[in-house]
């Protein structure tokens, strides 16, 4: 995969141990502290780009394209919705879009896909 188009959030802390989550889906966790996605279907803020520690600061990309570790095999063009580990995963619904994917691959790829968290999955 090449480079991708995103802006970057900086100034927020891993309040847990997302080491082994680089291009999962955060979540505010706190006063400036995020985490991984642990519910699927929650409407993420940002997509962990480094691998923090507890602790550590962290560095989220925040659109409008990033990268996402799939949990499954996708195709592209798929609305995606993170699972309770901040991989992504087709959105079903009822759950928070957070975009669509550019690139297709199998569970563990990191592909591109567009930030555009708000919409509910009808």
């Amino acid at each position: 995969m090449g480079t991708i188009n995103s802006g970057r959030q900086g100034g927020l802390t891993a309040s847990a141990d997302c080491s082994a989550k680089q291009y999962c889906v955060a979540v505010s966790s706190g006063n400036r502290t995020v985490t991984f996605a642990g519910t699927a279907g929650l409407l993420g803020i940002g997509v962990i780009e480094n691998k923090p520690a507890s602790g550590q600061a962290v560095s989220l990309l925040i659109g409008p394209e990033v990268k996402v570790v799939l949990s499954a095999t996708m195709a592209a063009n798929v609305k995606w919705s993170t699972t309770n580990l901040g991989t992504a995963k087709t959105a079903v619904t009822g759950e928070n879009i957070l975009g669509v994917l550019l690139e297709g691959g199998v569970a563990g790829d990191v592909v591109a896909a567009t930030w555009e968290p708000g919409a509910i999955a009808p």
